[in-house]
């Protein structure tokens, strides 16, 4: 992604706050490790899964900000 791509990401934010209770939530108890079942993907509403993607986008931005040489 691009910065052009985040900046166009962060103006969308998120669909719904308690989508980030519950990312939280699901992240706590091994969300990454164990992911989510086709089935569990498509019963999702879609600004659920939209906010979970945006979500794990900006986690996946800082992470490769912390890993990059100074």
């Amino acid at each position: 992604m691009t910065e052009a791509d985040f900046a166009a990401a962060d103006a969308a934010g998120l669909c719904d706050d308690a989508n980030l209770d519950l990312f939280l939530v699901w992240y706590q108890f091994g969300g990454l490790e164990k992911g989510l079942s086709l089935t569990e993907i498509a019963t999702m509403p879609a600004t659920q899964l939209k906010d979970f993607q945006y979500i794990l986008s900006r986690l996946s931005h800082y992470q490769q900000i912390k890993r990059a040489p100074p």
